[in-house]
Protein backbone atom coordinates (compact mmCIF):
# COMPACT_ATOMS: atom_id res chain seq x y z
CA UNK A 1 0.00 0.00 0.00
CA UNK A 2 1.25 3.48 -0.88
CA UNK A 3 -1.36 5.26 1.27
CA UNK A 4 -4.96 5.01 2.35
CA UNK A 5 -7.78 7.48 2.88
CA UNK A 6 -11.11 7.25 4.64
CA UNK A 7 -12.64 5.07 1.90
CA UNK A 8 -9.73 4.07 -0.33
CA UNK A 9 -6.54 2.06 -0.51
CA UNK A 10 -3.97 3.33 -3.01
CA UNK A 11 -1.28 0.85 -4.03
CA UNK A 12 1.27 0.23 -6.74
CA UNK A 13 0.02 -1.50 -9.85
CA UNK A 14 1.28 -5.07 -10.35
CA UNK A 15 1.46 -7.53 -13.22
CA UNK A 16 -1.75 -9.01 -11.78
CA UNK A 17 -3.68 -5.89 -12.81
CA UNK A 18 -3.76 -6.60 -16.56
CA UNK A 19 -7.55 -7.08 -16.77
CA UNK A 20 -8.13 -3.78 -14.97
CA UNK A 21 -5.61 -1.99 -17.20
CA UNK A 22 -7.41 -3.26 -20.31
CA UNK A 23 -10.77 -2.12 -18.89
CA UNK A 24 -9.74 1.38 -17.88
CA UNK A 25 -7.52 2.18 -20.87
CA UNK A 26 -10.31 1.15 -23.24
CA UNK A 27 -13.05 3.11 -21.49
CA UNK A 28 -14.47 5.49 -24.13
CA UNK A 29 -14.14 8.48 -21.77
CA UNK A 30 -10.47 7.64 -21.13
CA UNK A 31 -9.79 7.41 -24.85
CA UNK A 32 -11.65 10.68 -25.53
CA UNK A 33 -10.23 12.70 -22.62
CA UNK A 34 -6.74 11.23 -22.22
CA UNK A 35 -5.41 9.10 -25.09
CA UNK A 36 -5.88 5.77 -26.84
CA UNK A 37 -2.88 3.78 -25.64
CA UNK A 38 -3.73 0.88 -27.97
CA UNK A 39 -3.82 -1.60 -25.09
CA UNK A 40 -6.19 -4.36 -26.20
CA UNK A 41 -4.66 -7.67 -25.09
CA UNK A 42 -3.13 -9.11 -21.94
CA UNK A 43 0.29 -8.84 -23.61
CA UNK A 44 -0.36 -5.15 -24.41
CA UNK A 45 -1.34 -4.56 -20.77
CA UNK A 46 1.78 -6.32 -19.50
CA UNK A 47 3.96 -4.15 -21.76
CA UNK A 48 2.11 -1.01 -20.63
CA UNK A 49 2.67 -1.91 -16.97
CA UNK A 50 6.36 -2.75 -17.48
CA UNK A 51 7.18 0.32 -19.56
CA UNK A 52 4.82 2.73 -17.78
CA UNK A 53 3.92 2.56 -14.09
CA UNK A 54 6.40 -0.12 -12.97
CA UNK A 55 9.30 1.63 -14.72
CA UNK A 56 8.20 4.96 -13.22
CA UNK A 57 8.20 3.50 -9.69
CA UNK A 58 11.81 2.35 -10.21
CA UNK A 59 13.04 5.49 -11.97
CA UNK A 60 11.21 8.22 -10.04
CA UNK A 61 9.76 6.68 -6.87
CA UNK A 62 6.22 7.42 -8.03
CA UNK A 63 3.82 6.73 -10.89
CA UNK A 64 0.18 5.94 -11.52
CA UNK A 65 -1.28 3.86 -8.69
CA UNK A 66 -4.25 1.52 -8.43
CA UNK A 67 -7.14 2.84 -6.33
CA UNK A 68 -9.32 0.33 -4.47
CA UNK A 69 -12.25 0.65 -2.08
CA UNK A 70 -11.56 -0.35 1.49
CA UNK A 71 -13.40 -3.49 2.58
CA UNK A 72 -16.81 -2.75 4.07
CA UNK A 73 -17.43 0.41 2.04
CA UNK A 74 -20.91 0.78 0.62
CA UNK A 75 -20.96 1.55 -3.08
CA UNK A 76 -23.54 3.48 -5.06
CA UNK A 77 -24.85 2.16 -8.33
CA UNK A 78 -27.38 4.66 -9.53
CA UNK A 79 -29.74 5.34 -6.62
CA UNK A 80 -29.00 1.99 -4.96
CA UNK A 81 -26.37 1.60 -2.24
CA UNK A 82 -24.98 -1.93 -1.93
CA UNK A 83 -22.26 -3.78 -0.08
CA UNK A 84 -18.79 -3.54 -1.57
CA UNK A 85 -18.25 -6.51 -3.86
CA UNK A 86 -15.12 -4.99 -5.39
CA UNK A 87 -12.72 -4.91 -2.44
CA UNK A 88 -9.20 -5.73 -3.63
CA UNK A 89 -10.12 -4.82 -7.22
CA UNK A 90 -9.04 -1.49 -8.66
CA UNK A 91 -11.74 1.07 -9.41
CA UNK A 92 -9.41 3.70 -10.80
CA UNK A 93 -5.96 5.15 -11.26
CA UNK A 94 -4.38 8.13 -9.56
CA UNK A 95 -0.81 9.24 -9.19
CA UNK A 96 2.08 11.27 -10.50
CA UNK A 97 3.59 11.06 -13.97
CA UNK A 98 7.02 12.39 -14.95
CA UNK A 99 6.70 14.07 -18.34
CA UNK A 100 9.78 15.41 -20.10
CA UNK A 101 7.90 18.48 -21.35
CA UNK A 102 6.70 19.55 -17.88
CA UNK A 103 8.86 21.10 -15.16
CA UNK A 104 7.09 19.20 -12.35
CA UNK A 105 5.27 15.87 -12.00
CA UNK A 106 1.80 15.68 -13.56
CA UNK A 107 -1.04 14.49 -11.31
CA UNK A 108 -3.37 12.22 -13.21
CA UNK A 109 -6.52 10.25 -12.43
CA UNK A 110 -9.07 8.06 -14.17
CA UNK A 111 -11.91 5.97 -12.75
CA UNK A 112 -14.15 3.26 -14.12
CA UNK A 113 -17.64 4.60 -15.01
CA UNK A 114 -19.45 3.04 -12.01
CA UNK A 115 -17.13 4.88 -9.62
CA UNK A 116 -17.31 8.42 -10.98
CA UNK A 117 -19.20 11.26 -9.33
CA UNK A 118 -18.80 9.86 -5.81
CA UNK A 119 -15.75 11.81 -4.68
CA UNK A 120 -13.26 8.96 -5.11
CA UNK A 121 -11.08 10.87 -7.60
CA UNK A 122 -10.89 13.89 -5.27
CA UNK A 123 -10.11 11.69 -2.27
CA UNK A 124 -7.36 9.81 -4.12
CA UNK A 125 -5.93 13.00 -5.65
CA UNK A 126 -5.81 14.76 -2.27
CA UNK A 127 -3.92 11.75 -0.88
CA UNK A 128 -1.56 11.89 -3.85
CA UNK A 129 -0.84 15.57 -3.21
CA UNK A 130 -0.10 14.80 0.46
CA UNK A 131 2.24 11.99 -0.63
CA UNK A 132 4.02 14.33 -3.04
CA UNK A 133 4.49 17.02 -0.39
CA UNK A 134 5.13 15.00 2.78
CA UNK A 135 6.99 11.90 1.60
CA UNK A 136 8.40 12.66 -1.84
CA UNK A 137 9.22 16.31 -0.98
CA UNK A 138 8.05 17.52 -4.38
CA UNK A 139 7.63 21.32 -4.27
CA UNK A 140 5.19 21.67 -7.18
CA UNK A 141 2.71 19.53 -9.12
CA UNK A 142 1.24 20.22 -12.54
CA UNK A 143 -1.75 18.81 -14.40
CA UNK A 144 -2.72 18.82 -18.06
CA UNK A 145 -6.21 18.36 -19.48
CA UNK A 146 -7.87 18.57 -22.83
CA UNK A 147 -9.87 21.76 -23.21
CA UNK A 148 -13.09 19.71 -23.37
CA UNK A 149 -12.49 17.77 -20.14
CA UNK A 150 -14.62 19.94 -17.86
CA UNK A 151 -14.94 17.29 -15.12
CA UNK A 152 -11.16 17.03 -14.69
CA UNK A 153 -10.71 20.80 -14.75
CA UNK A 154 -13.40 21.17 -12.08
CA UNK A 155 -11.64 18.62 -9.87
CA UNK A 156 -8.24 20.27 -10.37
CA UNK A 157 -9.69 23.59 -9.22
CA UNK A 158 -11.24 21.87 -6.15
CA UNK A 159 -7.75 20.53 -5.38
CA UNK A 160 -6.46 24.11 -5.27
CA UNK A 161 -4.69 24.00 -8.60
CA UNK A 162 -4.53 27.17 -10.67
CA UNK A 163 -4.83 27.39 -14.43
CA UNK A 164 -1.54 28.62 -15.85
CA UNK A 165 -2.14 28.76 -19.60
CA UNK A 166 -1.66 26.01 -22.15
CA UNK A 167 1.02 23.59 -23.24
CA UNK A 168 1.43 21.71 -26.52
CA UNK A 169 1.54 17.92 -26.14
CA UNK A 170 4.60 16.62 -28.02
CA UNK A 171 3.82 14.42 -30.99
CA UNK A 172 0.13 15.23 -31.27
CA UNK A 173 0.41 19.02 -31.26
CA UNK A 174 -2.74 19.19 -29.10
CA UNK A 175 -3.06 22.32 -26.96
CA UNK A 176 -3.80 21.28 -23.37
CA UNK A 177 -4.78 23.35 -20.36
CA UNK A 178 -1.99 23.53 -17.78
CA UNK A 179 -2.68 23.70 -14.04
CA UNK A 180 -0.08 24.25 -11.29
CA UNK A 181 -0.06 23.85 -7.51
CA UNK A 182 2.80 24.69 -5.16
CA UNK A 183 2.94 22.20 -2.30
Amino acid sequence: MVFDTERLVVRELTMGDTDFVIDILNDPDFIRNVVDRGVRTKEDAENYLLEGPLKSYRDHGYGLFAVELKPGQKIKQGQIETDNKVADKPIGLCGLIKRDFLAAPDIGFAFLPDFRGQGYAKEAAMGTLRLARDELHIPQVMAITSKENVDSMTLLIKLGMKMSGTVTYPGSGEELNLFIKDL
